[in-house]
């Protein structure tokens, strides 16, 4: 018999795996919730610099390749603004709920 076989039937009386995996399974979660939609955050962020950049042909967009202006979009940048900051409040969020789930128990 393998030993982490022989460790988890020993350890059976004294640990809760089903709730050890719960825990395991909702700081995944989380963590990837976390994640992505700080990462998302980030490059509707992105966006939305560069759109504002878009409306002032003076400041170049890409350094060395010369600041190509294009047709002016208020809707995108909005757009990106509002999904970076709802990303980013779904990341306080996710904090949010953790501390209030550790402090409760």
């Amino acid at each position: 018999m393998p030993l982490a076989m022989t460790l988890a039937k020993a350890a059976a009386p004294l640990v809760n795996w089903g709730g050890l995996l719960k825990v395991l399974a909702l700081a995944v979660g989380t963590g990837v919730v976390i994640v992505g939609g700080f990462s998302l955050g980030l490059a509707a962020l992105d966006v939305y610099v560069w759109s504002l950049r878009q409306q002032n042909p003076e400041v170049e967009v890409f350094p060395g390749h010369g600041g190509e202006v294009t047709l002016e979009r208020p809707a995108v940048r909005y757009a990106s603004l509002a999904v970076a900051l709802f990303f980013f409040a779904v990341c306080v969020a996710g904090v949010a709920v953790g501390l209030v789930e550790m402090l409760s128990k």
